[in-house]
């Protein structure tokens, strides 16, 4: 939480991982929610999770870039066969840190190799795999053109990087996804449904439009509505 709001509930993903949304974010405190739900992944600025899953799985690779390192936790859980929850009558005093001083161009950088160590968790079958893969690029390519246009060539960068240290990578993101699978307790079809919470149209991804965000901001707002233990009146 931050101060009377709250900073984030966990995350949730949808398809692809093209979006993610934070559950409750810059909500009142006060927002009554289920007491437990599931998310797709836990913050790592507020985040528990026992001991003995942390001593059979690991915790930190050292290899696995900011951003991800945290997210890597909750995979790892539900991989493990257990669950990735919030507990709504918690609360947590994050104090914002070095990350808060980052540049544009590192953050964006940071978030996109978090994001492609994600798609090679998640998508077990190549064939899945690849497609998430291409929505993914056309996402961020169209993102790159409209960041041309503004002249973010901050942006730019980032996303050029973030797709070369990509290609640079290939055996290590297999090699440590397959690692990962062995230990597995749970299908692909089972981490998927835990990690994709939120579905839209493919073709609202790869077409940008105003249709597309409203829809996405829709989908996030019926899927936080439902864990309100008091529905608001609309």
């Amino acid at each position: 939480m931050d101060s009377d709001q709250i900073q984030i509930g966990g995350w949730i993903f949808s398809d692809y991982l093209v979006r993610k949304h934070p559950i409750a974010q810059n909500q009142s405190n006060q927002v009554k929610l289920k007491p437990c739900f599931e998310v797709s992944v836990a913050s790592g600025a507020s985040m528990i999770t026992r001991r003995s899953l942390i001593e059979k799985y690991g915790l930190f690779e050292s290899k696995i870039p900011f951003f991800y390192d945290d997210t890597l936790l909750s995979v790892k859980t539900w991989l493990s066969g257990k669950r990735v929850v919030t507990i709504t009558d918690s609360q947590v005093r994050h104090i914002l840190g070095a990350t808060s001083a980052w540049t544009l161009e590192k953050t964006t950088f940071n978030l996109l190799r978090a994001k492609i160590c994600l798609l090679f968790d998640v998508y077990y079958q190549p064939y899945e795999l690849m497609k998430a893969i291409f929505v993914n690029v056309m996402d961020t390519l169209i993102s790159t053109i409209y960041a041309l246009k503004s002249k973010r060539l901050a942006v730019v960068y980032a996303n050029i990087n973030g797709f070369t240290w990509m290609l640079g990578n290939l055996r290590f993101l297999w090699q440590n996804r397959n690692t990962r699978w062995s230990k597995a307790k749970i299908s692909p079809q089972e981490l998927k449904e835990k990690i994709v919470k939120i579905h839209l149209p493919v073709a609202l991804y790869l077409l940008p439009s105003k249709l597309g965000t409203n829809m996405f901001t829709s989908a996030t707002a019926n899927y936080e509505y439902k864990l309100h233990t008091i529905q608001p009146s609309k």
